[in-house]
């Protein structure tokens, strides 16, 4: 895990750009820049964060303490990076579990040293976490839809339909080959040119066919031997 994904919670533009500057500079990238707790907690919610940077004193009536406890509460490390540190805040920041805490003005080598020193950390202390959701837009929204609530995807062109268990349908604009490529989980499987399945869901199969949850997916020839193989070590 050497490229970072990180979120700055830092209410001070300047700082903030400078901030994201420096850190794609070290060969990380910044999922997000925002000012507030409601908004960190929001990303922290729909984007897959290995750090994040936070500022104490922001805007809103929640503080930067507030954000680290969310963060805390998901398993993700944070640093603070903040000019506010009186004794009363202090001791609240002592409750939290910080990975470091850098005083403003920071220099660009107390930054690099400090994630690197909060990476090292991370891939001790915690496992690599696994994404349990395909994060889409929707009408301006961005939504969640978890991977235990898919049965199968199926191909529409330049989109991809998620069929959920709860028999809803959820068209999402990716092509399925980009689509199977991000999920990148071992949970879901390609069985024809235009079905991707979750094997966890399957029922029973046959030469020719997959059940899922009552429905039959069907196998086209040239994914068949790779299917019976892969399904061969996952039932032994």
């Amino acid at each position: 895990m050497d490229k970072l994904k990180i979120l700055i919670v830092e209410d001070n533009s300047l700082i903030a750009f400078e901030l994201s500057t420096n850190i794609e500079k070290m060969g990380h990238e910044v999922v997000d820049t925002v000012s507030t707790a409601v908004g960190a907690e929001a990303i922290i919610d729909q984007q897959e964060i290995d750090l994040a940077i936070l500022d104490i004193n922001i805007k809103g009536d929640r503080d930067g303490i507030s954000v680290a406890k969310y963060l805390q509460s998901k398993g993700i490390p944070f640093i603070y990076l903040t000019s506010y540190y009186d004794e009363a805040t202090l001791d609240r920041v002592k409750e939290t579990n910080y990975a470091a805490f850098i005083a403003k003005p920071y220099t660009e080598l107390d930054l690099r040293l400090n994630i690197e020193l909060a990476k090292r950390k991370t891939m001790t202390l915690r496992p690599e976490r696994k994404k349990e959701f395909y994060a889409y837009s929707d009408n301006k929204m961005v939504k969640k839809i978890f991977y235990d609530d898919v049965l199968y995807v199926k191909s529409d062109d330049n989109y991809s339909v998620f069929f959920t268990t709860e028999k809803k349908k959820i068209l999402v604009r990716i092509p399925l080959k980009n689509l199977e490529d991000e999920l990148n989980d071992r949970r879901f499987f390609r069985i024809h040119r235009s079905y991707m399945i979750n094997v966890d869901k399957i029922q029973s199969f046959s030469n020719n066919t997959v059940i899922l949850q009552g429905e039959n997916i069907p196998i086209s020839n040239s994914h068949r031997k790779e299917f019976k193989e892969f399904i061969k070590d996952l039932w032994g």
